[in-house]
């Protein structure tokens, strides 16, 4: 009598494939995550070379983004006598926090002649990378590229790195004052929560670029 054979697969084999697929998938979801996490990290730390370059280039054309800054009003929008309050630069500042940093760009204008400096304007920089940060423990915390113009019309470029340094002294200068420092680089070390590094440098000109 001829038996019968019928192919097919067992209950562990098919687990096993089951098993398999799903590790393969698990592993190209994981992958795509991460390569889409670099992009989104590139993309920020060259959004923030950008911003520098852009606060570099406004404190040179002297560029006055709101009113206050022209002469003829100070920072609280109130009209001076003199036309004394003159724009007086930029401060691109990274300020570090656990749940992602804080980039921004602050303007300020100044009385020189009285010796006083104000905000007129800030203005955030806005990054999409999971908890970016800026100069992380055991660094400072803290990275400031200070673009200040002067009674000439130079500018100066100052670095700062640490939290308790008052810019305000540098714009009411109209140089590099109070701990900010003049004629040195300032790096800019970022990270985010996937573990993706880079580094920003604003030499003393204040020339911004990426080093890696």
């Amino acid at each position: 009598m001829a038996v019968n054979k019928q192919a097919g697969f067992t209950l562990v084999e098919l687990v096993l494939v089951l098993a398999i697929s799903g590790s393969l998938l698990v592993m190209a979801f994981i992958g795509q995550r991460g390569l889409r996490s670099r992009a989104q990290f590139d993309a920020d730390v060259n959004k923030l070379v950008s911003s520098i370059a852009d606060a570099h280039n406004q404190s040179t054309a002297a560029v006055n983004i709101d009113g206050p800054g022209d002469g003829t009003q100070n920072c609280a929008t109130t009209v001076v006598a003199n036309a004394n309050y003159v724009f007086a630069g930029v401060a691109w500042s990274g300020l570090d926090n656990a749940a992602g940093s804080t980039f921004s760009m602050t303007f300020y204008a100044a009385d020189r002649t009285a010796g006083t400096a104000c905000v007129f304007d800030t203005r955030t920089i806005a990054v999409q990378s999971d908890k970016i940060r800026v100069n992380p423990a055991p660094g400072t915390g803290v990275a400031k590229s200070l673009f200040v113009r002067d009674d000439s019309g130079g500018l100066n470029v100052c670095a700062v790195t640490a939290a308790a340094t008052n810019v305000l002294t540098s714009f009411q200068a109209g140089g590099c004052a109070g701990g900010a420092v003049a004629n040195t680089a300032l790096v800019i070390n970022l990270s985010d929560a996937d573990g993706h590094t880079s580094q920003i440098q604003v030499d003393p000109s204040g020339l911004a670029k990426r080093i890696n």
